[in-house]
């Protein structure tokens, strides 16, 4: 299994702040685990890893 793009997943994210990290990473059809590991070598902060996180307005909200 290779890395999810970031630009994909950041781009998701943005465009589905509904969604939970479980929702996304079926939707990459990864693991939660190979999500964090992707989110950790991205350094992206906000996505709700077991909904433990906060997200950050300006990664995983539309402006409004």
């Amino acid at each position: 299994m290779g890395m999810i793009n970031e630009q994909d997943l950041t781009s998701y994210a943005i465009e589905n702040p509904e969604l939970n990290d479980f929702d996304i990473a079926d939707h990459f059809r990864v693991s939660i685990d190979q999500l964090r590991r992707c989110v950790d070598a991205y350094q992206i902060k906000g996505i709700k890893i077991g909904n433990s996180v906060t997200p950050s307005p300006e990664l995983f909200y539309r402006a409004n």
